[in-house]
């Protein structure tokens, strides 16, 4: 009982606390502006979804490509880097 009065004493403070916020007039304009702005996205979302699967998988392609250049580079070093220690090696055993 006391733990669900706690999390409506919650849920009312917020809401109030919204509430008053609105009085402000640029908090008001700002809610209004990200509202429109969101709702634009959504319509825009749900009537091109085929372009927005479009756009996630050239993304995802480049992410996979840059991925693989990144692993290339590195397994380039370490070939280069274990090149570098047994010429190190070698001129340390002729010494």
């Amino acid at each position: 009982m006391r733990q669900s009065l706690f999390y409506k004493s919650i849920l009312v403070g917020a809401c109030v606390g919204g509430a008053l916020s609105l009085i402000h007039r640029q908090t008001r304009t700002a809610l209004s502006k990200n509202i429109n702005e969101a709702k634009r996205g959504i319509v825009y979302v749900s009537t091109h979804p085929s372009e927005i699967v479009q756009r996630c998988s050239q993304t995802m392609n480049s992410a996979v490509a840059l991925t693989t250049q990144t692993l290339d580079l590195t397994i380039h070093l370490a070939t280069q880097f274990e090149l570098l220690i047994d010429e190190f090696e070698k001129k340390r055993i002729h010494k």
